[in-house]
């Protein structure tokens, strides 16, 4: 079992990196590639700033939670977004 698990692991990081890589091959073929690539840089950008901030304000007794830009309170039997 734990052997299945690590191929199982392996095979979806394989899988994961060559659509990444098509998606990227896609993505330069398009006119518009260098526009898209300063987008998704500023997108990423505010994110990093966002989750700075997240862990600035978070403290080891809050259960929170950075889920893809979003900040996540669970509170006893609430979940907050």
């Amino acid at each position: 079992p734990e052997d299945e698990s690590i191929i199982h692991s392996t095979l979806f990081t394989m899988h994961r990196t060559v659509a990444m890589t098509e998606l990227a091959a896609q993505l330069l073929e398009s006119s518009q590639a260098p526009k898209i690539i300063q987008q998704v840089q500023v997108i990423l950008h505010e994110e990093q700033n966002r989750r700075r901030a997240f862990y600035k304000w978070i403290d080891e007794d809050m259960k929170t939670e950075f889920i893809s830009g979003e900040i996540v309170v669970h509170y006893t039997g609430i979940t907050w977004r």
